[in-house]
């Protein structure tokens, strides 16, 4: 239903995390040094607004608003951003256009703007928990985890409770290459919100770093049982096969990843791994085909070849 970016406050706030090289992805691709882990990036999920829809008006900032609203339902990013524009011109302290505004700036790729209108409501409002999460995921997409674990902090000041806090945080800290203090982040999303399977996903890929095998492929499979529909928890336990030599079962749980999600171009670049290890180049080769189709741009894709080329020397 969703798609996994920042959209409107009305409804749910969530941003991409990029994976490098200024190319941005819906669903994410592992960055080059992934692509060698075969593992998912973690991605940040939604959390719910406590905003609320401006009482309509034809005039003034709240009719502007509306206007921009109006637009940024319908995709017109452009057109909405010039309506928030006139609002906060009206009312320069109109937090809901400035956090619309920084949404589409974000949707657009104009994540510098995008991160000083976020800016600007914290200093509306330091105790804007909201506004935290969404600053700390701009800046995980343009490559600053040390930036967003410090926003996510702040949101975690704010509201203790907070479990997307945790683990966006989490996540900040595997990129940061910090996974004792991922998982002990994501311990304490799971005990906020034991329901949340993206949680094990991102647990699961700290565990794996740190060679706790037992413990990353239980939590794989907590994230399936969670959801059995998320193409990502397949995906990541693939990865996992994969990076214990159990090439057999990365082909299954990627065959299954790729049937709910055809367009996920990790679960191909896992497969493809794994078909490289299991002699199977002509399988393998359909597979980067199909990745080079989806759109990874020429950074992802050159370092997916190589490590192509890497597998089959190994094996």
């Amino acid at each position: 239903m969703y798609s996994l970016k920042l959209i409107p406050i009305l409804s749910v706030l969530m941003l991409v995390i990029t994976c490098g090289g200024g190319e941005t992805l819906a669903p994410p691709v592992p960055s080059p040094t992934a692509v060698q882990s075969i593992e998912p990036t973690a991605k940040a999920v939604e959390i719910p607004t406590t905003e609320f829809k401006v009482v309509r008006a034809e005039k003034g900032a709240d009719g502007r608003y509306n206007a921009g609203l109006e637009h940024q339902e319908q995709g017109r990013l452009e057109e909405a951003i010039a309506e928030y524009d006139e609002a906060i011109k009206l009312n320069p302290a109109f937090a809901a256009a400035l956090k619309n505004r920084g949404v589409a700036y974000g949707d657009l790729g104009q994540v510098g703007r995008a991160i000083q209108d976020y800016q600007t409501v914290i200093s509306l409002n330091a105790e804007d928990a909201v506004a935290y999460i969404n600053l700390g995921l701009l800046f995980h997409q343009i490559g600053q985890p040390e930036n967003a674990a410090l926003a996510y902090s702040e949101a975690i000041r704010v509201d203790p409770k907070l479990a997307i806090a945790y683990l966006n945080r989490g996540a900040a800290h595997n990129d940061m290459k910090q996974h004792e203090k991922a998982v002990e982040d994501i311990n304490e999303a799971i005990r906020l919100n034991p329901k949340e399977p993206l949680a094990f996903i991102t647990r699961a890929v700290a565990y794996s770093e740190l060679g706790q095998s037992d413990q990353a492929k239980q939590d794989y499979d907590e994230a399936i049982r969670l959801d059995p529909q998320d193409s990502s928890a397949y995906s990541g336990r693939g990865g996992f096969y994969l990076r214990i030599g159990e090439y057999e079962r990365a082909v299954l749980d990627n065959d299954e990843a790729i049937r709910l999600n055809p367009r996920y171009p990790l679960a191909y670049v896992n497969r493809a791994l794994a078909y490289t290890y299991l002699g199977n180049d002509e399988e393998a080769r359909q597979d980067v085909e199909r990745v080079g189709k989806l759109g990874i741009g020429s950074t992802l894709m050159t370092a997916f070849e190589a490590s192509i080329e890497e597998a089959k020397k190994r094996r």
